[in-house]
């Protein structure tokens, strides 16, 4: 799921809502989501529409994480390890995790992975220098 926007912070200017933040106050009715800035609707949140929905595509984006290795390393160890993550990810244990904090695993082989990262860097870039961010 990507991130949910709302008319205010509750009581405090420097929260940043996640998922896993977010969702046990909507869920309690103390929170109202307008969007989300997911690609796809949440299973989680079915009602809520995404950003691309409302008119607000370039607001679309998602929390992300993967697992990279050294340069060089051999193609059927990286291959095990896929195997390996991907078999985890499909478990009932870590799905319901993941589920439970607003979280959909994306699924795929390392080239997936890679094409996903050649997508993202040049939009990140983008706004990197668009906004004038450092790095500390």
């Amino acid at each position: 799921m990507g991130s949910l926007l709302f008319p205010s912070p509750p009581r405090k200017t420097d929260w940043n809502p996640t998922p896993s933040t977010s969702l046990p106050l909507i869920r309690d009715g103390k929170m109202r989501a307008l969007m989300i800035t997911s690609p796809e609707r949440s299973a989680e949140l079915p009602d809520v529409p995404t950003a691309r929905e409302v008119g607000l595509p370039a607001l679309t984006l998602e929390f992300w994480a993967g697992m990279l290795a050294p340069a060089g390393t051999p193609a059927d160890i990286v291959g095990k390890l896929n195997a390996a993550i991907n078999e985890t990810l499909r478990s009932d244990e870590v799905s319901a995790a993941m589920t439970k904090l607003g979280f959909d695993a994306k699924i795929g082989s390392p080239q997936d992975f890679a094409k996903f990262i050649a997508e993202e860097t040049p939009r990140w870039t983008d706004i990197v220098k668009a906004t004038g961010v450092k790095a500390e």
